[in-house]
């Protein structure tokens, strides 16, 4: 049976309801090295969706009407305090529909070994924009990659009346069985929603939501918690963390979910009612895996990826 959508309460209970292959033109990483490569793709291709959560919020009394929310943000990733990753978002909330993209581009000791370049978008509307939960419908998602010596294309298609359908490549994946995509949401879907239920949640609340990416089916847990203060770029910073933990239910072959599991991670918000994304942290046998918002993109130092043409050319080898 499909996991529904879930929503506790700390008072009320519940309130609503591949391992990556060296290049073959390259000498494969060994020992430590190849472990944070390794560690680096996993945790990319999970961390980085999580940032359409962040954009700015309408206050609750606001949500009765559509209103647009729009961010266009710079973030870096750090491994063991190793640069490895640079990825950009632009989200954007109407109210009654939404539209992401994100670009990933790999940096430092990753992209001299991976050269990893990723293009996620997806859309969807809300019929209701007071009643998110019930009224969102999502209409599609698709994530390009290409690395050294691969590149590859996944797509989660909707058709009414039929649970969501995972393609790679072209071709229908067939791994996770239907009964488990019903209800299941594509990652932008996912935090689209969740963007809505955490600006309202309190303290000690636990949301959560079902995943299907087009090959994987995992749920996120994701538990509030009580304003702290911690350093954003060495300054003093209020913010609202929330905990969250994927759990591997379905198309991951023994290994990958073992590499999945206990996994918890922290993600920090501003607690200035903003909302916004500032950091969040996975830490590992290697050390911190940590993002860090640098800022908007038209502001930004370092320029930000862009989804360039190349993104969407499949010149390497695909892979299955």
């Amino acid at each position: 049976m499909a996991r529904p959508i879930s929503i506790r309460s700390r008072s009320a209970g519940i309130i609503a309801s591949r391992s990556p292959v060296a290049p073959a033109n390259q000498p494969s990483p060994s020992g430590p090295i190849r472990k944070l490569v390794v560690g680096a793709v996993l945790a990319l291709r999970v961390l980085a969706p999580l940032v359409v959560t962040g954009a700015a919020p309408a206050r609750a009394e606001e949500t009765a009407k559509p209103r647009q929310d729009h961010f266009h943000d710079l973030f870096t990733v750090h491994l063991g305090g190793l640069h490895v990753a640079d990825f950009a978002v632009d989200f954007t909330d109407r109210g009654r529909s939404f539209d992401a993209t994100l670009v990933l581009e790999s940096r430092g000791l990753l992209e001299s070994f991976r050269e990893l370049r990723a293009l996620a978008q997806g859309s969807g509307r809300f019929t209701d924009a007071t009643a998110p939960l019930k009224s969102l419908q999502p209409e599609g998602y698709l994530r390009v990659y290409r690395e050294t010596d691969k590149a590859g294309v996944k797509e989660v298609r909707y058709t009414l009346g039929r649970p969501p359908e995972g393609y790679n490549n072209g071709e229908e994946d067939p791994r996770v069985p239907p009964d488990l995509r019903w209800g299941a949401l594509d990652p932008f879907a996912t935090f689209a929603l969740a963007r809505r239920i955490l600006r309202t949640a309190k303290p000690g609340d636990r949301v959560v939501l079902p995943v299907f990416d087009g090959k994987l089916r995992y749920d996120f847990q994701a538990d509030m918690g009580d304003t702290q203060t911690i350093l954003v770029s060495d300054v003093p910073t209020r913010t609202v963390p929330v905990t969250l933990e994927p759990i591997p239910l379905s198309g991951f072959s023994e290994k990958h979910a073992r590499s999945w599991q206990g996994k918890s991670m922290v993600l920090h918000f501003s607690a200035d009612g903003t909302f916004t994304p500032l950091k969040f942290i996975l830490n590992n046998a290697l050390g911190g895996f940590v993002i860090t918002r640098v800022g908007p993109c038209e502001g930004a130092e370092a320029p930000c990826p862009i989804p360039l043409p190349k993104y969407l050319s499949a010149n390497n080898q695909t892979d299955n």
